[in-house]
């Protein structure tokens, strides 16, 4: 998938939540298990944390492999 298509398909996947972009790597952490997945992406994995003590928001990291290998890394903070 060009690198383009990829971007365009994050911004859907996300949909009005609010995302940044972060870089593209050869390597991702977190599970497959914690976030959708989309039949455009060979996966979508990421961390997600607890960034105040009353549980209410959450930050972290989502990885979008859309290429064997590569993947666009996003943040997030909800």
């Amino acid at each position: 998938m060009h690198v383009a298509t990829a971007l365009e398909a994050i911004k859907d996947w996300y949909g009005d939540e609010g995302f940044q972009i972060g870089e593209i790597t050869d390597t991702a952490v977190g599970s497959v298990d914690d976030f959708d997945q989309s039949d455009k992406f060979l996966s979508v994995r990421g961390e997600q944390r607890q960034a105040s003590m009353e549980g209410d928001s959450f930050q972290g990291e989502i990885y979008f492999e859309y290429e064997a290998g590569k993947f666009i890394k996003t943040y997030f903070f909800c």
